[in-house]
């Protein structure tokens, strides 16, 4: 929440979130995907020992996560560009996959598709809304974890 609030320059509805790894808040948006990295292999490791595949793409999600901290956006499709996609992937996966009845919500998984095709196809414009589409994602995923965290413990 701090990134959104300090003075960026940036436009929570049109501005990318890894934005703000570039300049002086940087610090922040690591902090960030790190702390988001450490979640997804909690959750891994809170998982019931069947849900295999989601442990795995958590996994992945993870050091996706971490890749991420160390590799600056930039406008052409670069190792960001590919781990960005690679962790929307394994939390959409993740989030319609895991049922109700074992601490998941798949609802929120189909929103956080909805987030990611739609920052998706605001990419290839790089304008309009994709901020908004991107905290969609976000807020989803977010809610997800929060959720099956609690649900776990």
């Amino acid at each position: 929440m701090f990134l959104h609030l300090a003075p960026t320059g940036y436009s929570p509805l049109r501005n990318a979130v890894s934005e703000y790894g570039v300049g002086r808040f940087a610090w922040g948006y690591r902090a960030q995907v790190t702390f988001a990295a450490g979640a997804a292999a909690c959750l891994a490791a809170a998982l019931p020992a069947h849900r295999t595949r989601e442990v795995v793409l958590l996994g992945v999600l993870a050091a996706a996560r971490l890749g991420i901290a160390a590799a600056p956006l930039d406008e052409r499709l670069t190792a960001h560009m590919v781990l960005a996609f690679v962790a929307f992937t394994c939390v959409c996966w993740c989030a319609c996959a895991l049922p109700r009845a074992e601490g998941g919500l798949p609802i929120l998984g189909y929103v956080a598709v909805a987030g990611a095709v739609g920052t998706a196809a605001s990419v290839r414009g790089r304008g309009g809304m994709l901020g908004l589409w991107e905290r969609i994602f976000y807020v989803a995923a977010i809610a997800w974890f929060v959720l099956v965290a609690v649900r776990l413990s």
